[in-house]
């Protein structure tokens, strides 16, 4: 139906209407579905949810408030036959852990900082910093044992980002209009992407060329019978609606920890740079910036954490589970050491950075992302018309290579003051790699120019 003739249908709620969506809301029933359920529009959805969020404020002096309940809305019903489905799926397809696979994709605003903290409505203003919703979406995909960690996918809303100019991303790129996932760039990544890493990780392996990919049950994956290869022997495989919550691997804990990995690092660059405003960093951390850390962020996600995620679906007997998706971040991460250290991490940055102390409630919220549910909430602003700041960054940033190389020479004198002979061993790896680069480079354009004589005086 043309949008004019759908949004024509629409009707004007009534305060019973209006009454039945804020308990479904309370419920976790997402807006974009009552908006469909309602035969309203998802501005109308959210505005109601506004609305009840600012009387709510308003009679108890707080100025904001987060309800979240996913795992309320799942349906846990539908797992156990989705399980022995499953199971009977990879017995017939003989594949192991190795080979079966998840996939899913979150938002993220990539040069976000936390901008509220939960004060009394009679304060009229808070500490932070300028909001900057720009968003991307991330998708990450692994096996089942956590041994193959595939290339992560990034989706921005610019076709050809100008940061991009001239570098050779460490990940996948794609744009749509939204920046979302859709089935024009979810199919070709499957067919091109996903098989192609698939078939190579099972030669280096001695695997059969076979695997099964797990995806939740959006329109962006549909039709699934498109989704396998040529031979049948690599296809993908739909959850349950409403179970996300519960069953689908990444959404368990990789994601979130990738996540906060990654603001970890953002916020370590901006304490980097000290003698230059927050804002200022922040409008020069361009998509590119943002690939390189969630390289970084997923690289050195730990490969247990991987495997845990798929406790609820290797162990679902007589619809018991234990999802820690139900768990706090903060819970999450004290039962692990070097997590609770993360934590810590953040907390200290964010003081350093911003001048105030920030509660574990307030990271996990950051850490959420949970205005990406909603498009009408917010402007998208990462195209290539708004990033002109951090590409005149980038041309004025070059550097020589003698310049490069006394750097490292200068980092090399550091450690050795510090007594740190591992980084000093990575330096010098480093300084000979960017030296034989070099002069190999410099040696080839000699020898092409000694090829070419010039012409000898008549």
């Amino acid at each position: 139906m043309p949008t004019k003739q759908r949004k024509s249908l629409q009707i004007r709620l009534n305060l019973h209407q209006k009454a039945e969506i804020l308990r479904k809301l309370d419920e976790g029933i997402h807006g974009n579905r009552l908006a469909l359920d309602y035969n309203a529009s998802k501005a109308a959805i959210s505005k109601i949810k506004k609305k009840r969020h600012a009387n709510f404020k308003k009679r108890f002096g707080v100025r904001h408030l987060k309800i979240c309940g996913e795992i309320l809305s799942s349906d846990k019903s539908g797992i156990t036959p989705f399980i022995h489905n499953l199971r009977a799926k990879m017995n017939e397809m003989e594949i192991s852990d190795m080979q079966l696979y998840n996939a899913d994709e979150s938002g993220l605003f990539y040069r976000f900082l936390p901008n509220k903290t939960f004060v009394a409505a009679n304060e009229k203003t808070a500490p932070g910093r300028k909001i900057a919703k720009d968003r991307i979406t991330v998708m990450l995909c692994a096996n089942a044992d956590g041994s193959h960690k595939l290339k992560p996918l990034i989706i921005g809303k610019s076709a050809n980002p100008r940061c991009f100019k001239g570098f050779e991303n460490p990940l996948e790129y794609a744009n749509s209009q939204k920046s979302w996932m859709n089935s024009e760039l979810f199919f070709p990544w499957f067919h091109h992407s996903f098989i192609n890493q698939v078939r190579k990780f099972s030669a280096e392996n001695n695997l059969p060329t076979r695997a099964l990919l797990l995806i939740d049950n959006c329109t962006a994956h549909k039709p699934i019978d498109k989704l396998q290869s040529d031979d049948g022997n690599i296809a993908a495989m739909l959850l349950p609606p409403n179970v996300t919550a519960v069953l689908q691997p990444m959404d368990q804990n990789p994601i979130r920890l990738v996540k906060l990995e990654y603001r970890v690092k953002l916020l370590w660059n901006i304490v980097a740079q000290e003698n230059i405003l927050v804002e200022n960093i922040l409008k020069g951390h361009s998509i590119r910036d943002a690939t390189l850390l969630l390289k970084l962020a997923w690289d050195e996600l730990p490969r247990a954490v991987l495997i845990k995620a798929w406790k609820n679906i290797k162990q679902w007997d007589n619809d018991q589970y234990d999802s820690e998706d139900e768990i706090p971040l903060l819970t999450l991460i004290r039962s692990n050491s070097s997590h609770d250290d993360t934590l810590r991490e953040v907390q200290s940055l964010l003081s350093k950075v911003g001048g105030v102390d920030v509660s574990s409630e307030d990271i996990e919220n950051w850490n959420d992302d949970q205005n990406t549910e909603d498009d009408e909430d917010f402007e998208v602003s990462d195209n290539e018309d708004e990033e002109p700041v951090a590409e005149e960054d980038m041309q004025q940033q070059k550097v020589s290579f003698s310049e490069a190389v006394e750097c490292i020479n200068t980092l090399i004198k550091w450690y050795e003051n510090n007594n740190d002979a591992n980084q000093i061993s990575h330096l010098i790896n480093m300084r000979t790699k960017i030296v034989r680069s070099y002069y190999t480079k410099e040696k080839k354009q000699t020898s092409l120019d000694r090829f070419f004589k010039p012409a000898l005086a008549n």
